[in-house]
């Protein structure tokens, strides 16, 4: 009985990052509002560290996360993309079919929301390597701007630039990058059955979306 009550009526709190919140997202929501009407979503929209944070502290039900991530999290799989580098159009690299971090060495380097502490700093520790960061725009979409105005490159991940370049800006992968994105919840209490819902149903929307763009 509680589990159908749990389907028909119920709140779901999602913590989220940029590339999933605009790709995603909406999407999902869509699909999942009409599959179950009774069940209100509430969306929190941050970082990776504020949104783990977020989850650890139960302020949202199920959040998206880099994976690995927290051990106090049961975590589920949902896909991975290549992180690109942000670069104006004509410029130098620019016409690049894929870079490596070598490449990159001595240019200015514009800070994207995530900072340097994840998958950058994952990417140039690899190779022993640091950016040379000019500015730190704490957001996505700034970061381009400034990238358009030729003032350096940032670093994205694909999924965030899929069809939302801005005009006057080129994206070009790098090579043995890769960021791996996950659905995760506490590992220490069993979900309501409207976050197990949405769970399910986040995991086989994007396996089904992963496996007709193949």
């Amino acid at each position: 009985v509680g589990e159908i009550k749990g389907l028909k009526t119920g709140r779901v709190r999602i913590g989220t990052f940029s590339s999933v919140t605009i790709q995603w997202l909406p999407g999902l929501l869509s699909g999942f509002g009409a599959k179950y009407p009774g069940i209100e979503t509430v969306i929190f929209n941050e970082t990776y560290a504020a949104v783990e944070t977020a989850l650890l502290n139960r302020r949202v039900d199920c959040a998206f996360v880099r994976l690995p991530s927290r051990t106090e999290f049961q975590t589920r799989f949902l896909a991975s993309d290549r992180l690109m580098v942000i670069l104006p159009e004509g410029g130098r690299l620019a016409d690049r079919s894929i870079l490596a971090v070598s490449d990159l060495i001595g240019l200015p380097f514009i800070v994207p929301a995530e900072g340097t502490n994840y998958d950058i700093g994952s990417l140039f520790r690899q190779e022993d390597a640091v950016p040379d960061i000019r500015f730190d725009a704490n957001d996505d979409y700034a970061a381009a701007a400034m990238v358009q105005k030729g003032l350096g490159y940032t670093i994205l991940p694909e999924l965030m630039v899929l069809d939302q370049l801005l005009p006057g800006i080129t994206a070009v992968p790098i090579v043995n990058s890769e960021r791996t994105v996950g659905i995760a919840w506490n590992a220490s209490c069993c979900p309501a059955p409207a976050v197990k819902a949405f769970i399910e149903f986040a995991a086989e929307s994007i396996a089904d979306k992963r496996q007709k763009s193949r």
